[in-house]
């Protein structure tokens, strides 16, 4: 399971191929279409990110779960459980996902597993809001860095419920989180760097008073609660599919058994490269050829004239 959408050494799990030429790795602030540098910089993240899984992550887990004797000592090994795994659950929309990315069958979307309809608030607390009149309330919550009791704990929850969010990201996906939240116009976000009384009290009146938030957050909901099934039974569903067929092997992909440079046609490339290149140095050596043997022809015709006369 997922708690977000698949990230580096995810996509090697459940054999998916990945494009960080269009899709940002998660916790990079930037958003598509990318620049050459943004492109260049994602990839490096992503192979950085991609080795402190594989190489220290996952081994250091593994260490840890044995010395607790939570793992048994001949146990698999956590990379190659991963790899032998019927399906990814991820906790993502597929409908609110930007830009749109290929998925293999193996990756199932179940975003919203953690949202609840509202339930009602106590005595106390309803009636101190119900007080507040048309003039409303704000909501306040750190996230995750911070965790005060019963807060949303991401921006599914916030669409779910369609509310717009006012976001000050302080680390990991945070930041990649509300620049995506405020391009598809459901947010504004504040850098703790450049929080002040004044920005953050017209920021705050901004959203209140220009209705785009609060439309297009309704929107976004709209689309995020229009699903054949709810996110529980997808997960419950797809669970006892890969039991009643032995893992679902046939939803597998075939990229879970190749190198990386067989998935990218990197071999083959090079081989059309060096095929082409080989072309033309013959070309340009025959041509040379030619050039000499017309060059030579008539300097023997200007001689054997001269010789003549």
């Amino acid at each position: 399971m997922s708690p977000n959408t698949l990230v580096s050494y995810a996509h090697d799990v459940v054999g998916n191929v990945d494009f960080p030429s269009f899709v940002p790795t998660i916790g990079l602030t930037m958003m598509h279409p990318l620049t050459f540098t943004q492109r260049l910089l994602n990839i490096l993240v992503n192979l950085f990110s991609h080795a402190l899984t594989k190489y220290y992550y996952l081994p250091s887990v593994e260490k840890t779960c044995k010395e607790a004797g939570l793992c048994r000592p001949n146990m698999r090994s956590i990379e190659d459980i991963a790899a032998k795994s019927a399906f990814m659950f991820i906790n993502n929309v597929q409908a609110l996902e930007t830009p749109v990315r290929p998925y293999v069958p193996a990756v199932i979307h179940a975003g919203g597993l953690n949202c609840r309809p509202a339930q009602p608030l106590p005595e106390d607390l309803a009636s101190w809001i119900e007080g507040s009149g048309d003039a409303g309330t704000i909501y306040f919550s750190l996230g995750s860095i911070v965790k005060p009791k019963d807060m949303p704990e991401n921006t599914l929850e916030a669409i779910y419920h369609a509310v717009p969010i006012l976001g000050f990201p302080v680390f990991a996906d945070q930041g990649s989180n509300m620049i995506k939240s405020t391009a598809d116009g459901i947010a504004e976000t504040i850098d703790w760097d450049d929080l002040s009384e004044d920005l953050l009290n017209n920021t705050i009146h901004k959203m209140l008073t220009d209705q785009k938030y609060q439309k297009t957050v309704n929107h976004r909901s709209q689309l995020m609660r229009d699903q054949p099934m709810s996110p529980r039974d997808v997960v419950v569903y797809w669970t006892e599919y890969a039991i009643r067929h032995k893992g679902a092997p046939h939803l597998q992909s075939p990229v879970k058994g190749m190198a990386w440079y067989q998935i990218y046609n990197v071999d083959v490339w090079l081989s059309l490269i060096v095929i082409s290149l080989a072309c033309l140095y013959l070309d340009i050596k025959i041509l040379i050829a030619l050039v000499r043997r017309c060059c030579y022809r008539t300097k023997t015709t200007g001689e054997l004239k001269k010789k003549k006369e």
